[in-house]
């Protein structure tokens, strides 16, 4: 028998506030990113009291969709368009929330209606222009 690593220990532990936005209007803010989306297919996100969906390789293509969960800091993380997209068609809440530690942190999706599913989303480096 094989031992494997503890994975729980690369997991982000909620600790604190999370984001929620409405989660069928984030993957429609996104799938209209994705259409213009550069070779990297990368979307920047910012969490704050709006969710800031943003592309920077031509111009400034943004889209802002209300956010619960604000606090006192913005939350910037790109990740990749795609595989993004089909993580928040895993989740069958109305509302999805987030957990961000910070830009190169993994980012955790909560489906809010079974918050025991763990989803993770792998990000990249921002390229955010704009606070939200």
């Amino acid at each position: 028998d094989a031992t494997f690593p503890d994975y729980t220990r690369m997991v982000p532990k909620i600790s604190g506030s999370t984001f929620e936005v409405d989660r069928m209007e984030l993957i429609e803010a996104v799938t209209r990113l994705s259409f213009v989306s550069d070779s990297v297919g990368l979307v920047d996100l910012a969490f704050g009291e709006k969710l800031i969906a943003q592309l920077n390789n031509i111009g400034e293509v943004i889209e802002t969709i209300d956010c619960s969960g604000f606090e006192t800091n913005t939350k910037n993380v790109a990740v990749p368009v795609t595989q993004f997209i089909k993580s928040l068609q895993s989740v069958q809440s109305k509302r999805v929330g987030f957990f961000i530690r910070g830009p190169m942190e993994p980012v955790r999706l909560i489906d809010l209606d079974s918050p025991k599913n763990l989803i993770i989303q792998a990000p990249s480096a921002s390229r955010m222009k704009v606070a939200a």
